[in-house]
């Protein structure tokens, strides 16, 4: 997507436990402080969920995760949301 931006597409999810599942897995693995030459830096996570709905086509889910994600971003919390 963009240079800070990546994007996940797991195709056999079938609801919100199971892309939970797969949050915890991505927030776990990146997550974590990091020896920098000019010291350490924490990584945060942002993500946006989305499942498709009934007759949705794929670049509207897409946008509806990207609106998810970039409204965590605005409130500068670290955390996932569904759209």
């Amino acid at each position: 997507m963009g240079g800070d931006e990546f994007v996940v597409l797991c195709e056999f999810l079938r609801n919100d436990h199971e892309a939970g599942k797969v949050w915890e897995r991505i927030s776990s693995s990146l997550a974590r402080s990091y020896e920098l030459t000019q010291g350490r830096a924490l990584v945060t996570v942002s993500i946006g969920l989305a499942l498709p709905r009934r007759g949705e086509d794929p670049e509207a889910v897409l946008a509806r995760a990207d609106a998810a994600m970039y409204d965590l971003k605005a409130r500068r919390v670290g955390r996932h949301r569904r759209e």
